[in-house]
C-alpha cells in the first residue's frame, strides 16, 4: 500500500506548521493528518457559506483531545450485574 502523505505535505508548506512542531503540539504524522483532514472538510463543506481567511471567523473543533478517552467500555450500563434486582425472591 503506497502512503498518501498530501495532508502532511500541506501542513508543512503552512506558515505556522514547522512553529507547530515546535511547540510538540502534534506527537506523531498521524495526528497531523487528522487535523489536516478536518481543516480540508471544513474548506470544502463550507465553500460559499463563510470564508475561512475572515478574521472574524473562528473554529471551534470538539471531539478530539489531548488525552485519551476515560471511559474506552462502549458499554453505557455501569453496573456488571445484569440482574438489577440483587434478590432472587422478591
Amino acid at each position: 500500500m503506497r502512503c498518501d502523505l498530501r495532508l502532511v505535505d500541506r501542513f508543512l508548506s503552512l506558515d505556522c506548521g514547522h512553529e507547530l512542531l515546535r511547540l510538540g503540539l502534534f506527537p506523531n504524522a498521524q495526528e497531523i493528518s487528522e487535523s489536516m483532514a478536518c481543516l480540508q472538510a471544513a474548506i470544502e463543506h463550507l465553500q460559499g457559506v463563510v470564508s475561512l481567511s475572515d478574521t472574524d471567523v473562528v473554529a471551534i473543533v470538539v471531539g478530539d483531545g489531548a488525552n485519551p478517552n476515560p471511559n474506552p467500555n462502549p458499554n453505557p450500563n455501569p453496573n456488571p450485574n445484569p440482574n438489577p434486582n440483587p434478590n432472587p425472591n422478591p
